[in-house]
């Protein structure tokens, strides 16, 4: 099945899979959304992107850093990558504790989180 447009695409949906959805074509939108940041996420893995993609991630939107958008997935410069050991030990696992395990002397503290990435009962933070 072809459609002229994603708009003729967002209406079909509406139509005949959300239909009881009390609003109908946003919830179309939001799963023909959710199916494009699906295909281009594997579009970038597929092409070697993956070390460099950021999960949710906010963009300012019209060059305004007032106005953001929040997006799945953004691609961000790589400067080095380092494999760390984690042990039962360490938990919870913060980025300070990254810093001191990678030796990340340049890392600035100030802007450093201190929100847990990996809790003790094992739960694990965007």
């Amino acid at each position: 099945m072809s459609f002229e447009s994603v708009d003729a695409l967002q209406q079909a949906l509406t139509k005949d899979v959300f239909h009881y959805a009390k609003d109908a074509k946003k919830a179309a939108g939001r799963a023909l959304g959710t199916l494009v940041e699906i295909v281009n996420f594997y579009s970038l893995k597929a092409w070697g992107y993956e070390a460099h993609t950021a999960i949710e991630r906010r963009i300012p939107e019209y060059a305004n850093p007032a106005l953001t958008h929040n997006v799945e997935f953004a691609l961000h410069p790589t400067e080095n990558m380092a494999k760390i050991r984690l042990l039962e030990d360490d938990l919870p696992f913060t980025v300070k504790k990254i810093k001191k395990q990678v030796g990340a002397t340049r890392w600035n503290e100030g802007g450093l989180k201190s929100t847990q990435l990996l809790s003790t009962a094992g739960l694990l933070r965007n």
